[in-house]
């Protein structure tokens, strides 16, 4: 029986003859993939991030007030990229207990590219807060 401490090293091709080994042409194809997923999946990650990162309509809400119990006044700034581009915003008014107590939705059409608009929204009782999503366009379903 020989000694495992021994300085006697296996054969490395005998790992290569019990299991087999694959083939350059497998390798080469097997790399080329690798490489294919790779650069499409940077691609995809690239335009995705482009695409995102460039919306035709974002909008902030700068201001509210609740004059009375039954009215919510906010302002809201709309960028669109174009002064062609149509956008529509949709702004709730919330009540304390997190009810929508009032809802209506705008579109801007005309004017410069960056503009404030005042909103007058009707509720049901009193509201404590005013949120929005943001707007859409006909191009862009996700409001920003």
């Amino acid at each position: 029986m020989p000694d495992p401490r021994s300085d006697e090293v296996s054969d490395p091709s005998d790992l290569s003859e019990r299991y087999g080994s694959t083939s350059p042409r497998q390798r080469v194809i097997a790399t080329v993939l690798i490489v294919v997923v790779a650069v499409s999946s940077v691609g995809f990650v690239g335009w995705t991030a482009l695409f995102h990162s460039t919306p035709e309509v974002q909008s902030r809400m700068t201001y509210f007030d609740f004059p009375d119990d039954r009215t919510a006044v906010a302002r809201l700034t709309v960028v669109r990229d174009t002064p062609d581009t149509i956008a529509t915003c949709l702004l709730r008014a919330v009540s304390e207990d997190f009810a929508i107590v009032g809802e209506t939705e705008i579109t801007v059409t005309t004017g410069p590219t960056t503009q404030a608009v005042e909103v007058e929204i009707p509720t049901e009782r009193r509201a404590t807060t005013v949120t929005t999503d943001g707007c859409t366009s006909n191009d862009q379903q996700r409001p920003r």
